[in-house]
């Protein structure tokens, strides 16, 4: 048998984890709705508890940004925004990016554009992965986008509707990967997207519209693009009872090859 390359051995390892990481979104979310229940039948003082400001905020597994420790040899972490005009609203989104030590422009690295879940948020997905020292041993450079609660109150990706908001969000997630590979010495041809859930659908939709952009497009739980064009089919559709329309997908290939 072969020997796994670095990237073989990312992709496989980041599947594993992602799995793991929907397990422990399940419990997360079910935990926390029991102690934020719990919670409200104290006092009043007490109604407003960490577990239920984690709900209001909209991210079930709350996690510590991650950060670059001095003196270290680990790689850099990043946190940046990026968008069309300015404040957050529908326009602009927060990212993390990690960046394995060693990378110039005599060694430039893939770049690997990784999508949380629905009810995540970058730093919760980066500490479930634990996606910083798996590309640090493959050196991959990982941008990990962020999607906002003034866009998705759920922070769901909206691949769900492929041809308004889901375009617009994949043309400013493009936009973001240009900024980064500007930014850094990255491959061009080695760019590649990954996601769970919702993100494993919009990876899947970045794919789809910009095909000569990516070398590989991996999903863990999503839903196919265009198999949904508003939030109650998206949720029927993440339950396996959508049905893609091929047609769209083919028009948005526009002939190219993916």
């Amino acid at each position: 048998m072969k020997r796994r390359t670095g990237s073989t051995k990312l992709w496989t390892t980041l599947g594993k984890q992602a799995a793991r990481s929907a397990r422990r979104l399940q419990r997360s979310v079910t935990d926390s709705v029991l102690r934020t229940a719990r919670e409200q039948s104290t006092a009043v003082g007490k109604a407003m508890g960490t577990a239920t400001r984690h709900a209001l905020s909209g991210v079930a597994t709350p996690a510590r940004p991650p950060v670059t420790r001095k003196g270290g040899t680990g790689g850099v972490w990043e946190e940046g925004l990026w968008g069309f005009g300015f404040g957050l609203g529908h326009t602009q989104r927060r990212y993390r990016l990690y960046v394995p030590p060693g990378v110039s422009a005599a060694r430039p690295a893939p770049l690997l554009v990784l999508l949380h879940g629905c009810g995540q948020d970058a730093a919760s997905f980066a500490a479930s992965t634990r996606v910083a020292s798996i590309a640090r041993d493959a050196r991959w450079i990982v941008l990990m986008p962020e999607q906002s609660v003034q866009a998705n109150a759920q922070r769901c990706w909206q691949w769900f509707t492929p041809s308004t908001r889901g375009a617009a969000e994949a043309a400013l997630l493009m936009s973001m990967i240009d900024h980064v590979s500007r930014r850094y010495a990255v491959l061009a041809d080695r760019v590649c997207a990954m996601g769970l859930s919702a993100g494993g659908a919009m990876a899947m939709l970045l794919g789809l519209r910009y095909p000569d952009r990516f070398a590989a497009i991996a999903s863990h739980s999503g839903a196919a693009p265009y198999s949904a064009t508003n939030a109650t089919q998206a949720a029927r559709a993440m339950r396996g009872e959508g049905v893609a329309d091929a047609g769209a997908a083919r028009l948005a290939l526009a002939g190219r090859r993916p």
